[in-house]
């Protein structure tokens, strides 16, 4: 079984290569597409955590709002990364 290594892995194996600027940028992109969209997720969290410990309905639903957000995008970057 072979294991792939993870996104940030090979954006740097990528960028050892002479890929010329166009790959080597849009690998860029996607690397910090991925990045907001985890930070995204995770603010999501802290948010639905905080609603949660405060008995703030709309906090927690937006954090709730976030998150689900967060992880459509995360979804879609991953189908994009299949086709590339």
């Amino acid at each position: 079984m072979s294991l792939s290594p993870p996104p940030f892995q090979r954006v740097l194996v990528l960028h050892t290569h002479d890929l010329g600027e166009a790959p080597r940028q849009e690998y860029i992109v996607s690397f910090l597409d991925k990045a907001k969209n985890k930070a995204q997720e995770l603010s999501g969290k802290g948010k639905e955590k905080t609603g949660r410990a405060t008995g703030d309905r709309d906090l927690q639903a937006r954090g709730k709002k976030d998150q689900a957000s967060g992880n459509a995008k995360q979804a879609g970057q991953k189908i994009k990364d299949i086709f590339k």
